[in-house]
């Protein structure tokens, strides 16, 4: 399936309602979230967990799909990956949403290449801030202001105007 197009979302919504229900109501796992392929599971019984583990990947084998290399089991205490962002608690109990360090290397290497493609009049203004606002807004939901604000500074820096969104 296309990786972002709408129909894979409804896909993915049909497809693994099964596997909601089977975490929900069989595995009685309350710390459960899923969006479209990425979900996590939190209990503190990290045998019930690897138990779990095998109970999904039977149940996945019979749609033919299987969980990537990524997939692991690990203390809460390190933060869950989801969405690209890490969140975390802190000692205070404290809720912690990072993005991803690859995501913003990620933006300024593309930042980097509308530059060049900027200047060489392949690419206008316009598309530019669209897909630097499209980042902007995403980066937005997790704890990223100072991150947001470093990168309007690279943005002006690059293409001489401000980020107005």
């Amino acid at each position: 399936m296309p990786i972002g197009c709408q129909s894979s979302q409804l896909y993915a919504l049909v497809l693994l309602n099964g596997l909601d229900h089977l975490v929900k109501e069989k595995l009685h796992i309350e710390g459960y979230g899923r969006y479209v392929d990425d979900f996590y599971l939190i209990h503190n019984d990290k045998s019930y967990l690897q138990k779990c583990l095998k109970i999904i990947r039977n149940y996945l084998l019979e749609y033919g799909l299987e969980l990537n290399e990524k997939t692991q089991i690990l203390p809460l205490k390190n933060g869950i990956d989801f969405l690209g962002f890490h969140t975390y608690l802190t000692d205070s109990g404290k809720v912690i949403c990072k993005l991803r360090k690859r995501s913003k290397e990620n933006m300024k290497r593309k930042m980097r290449k509308f530059a060049k493609n900027y200047e060489a009049g392949t690419m206008s203004i316009y598309d530019i801030r669209q897909s630097y606002g499209s980042w902007r807004s995403f980066a937005s939901y997790g704890n990223t202001h100072h991150l947001i604000y470093d990168m309007d500074k690279y943005y002006h820096k690059l293409f001489g105007q401000s980020f107005c969104s």
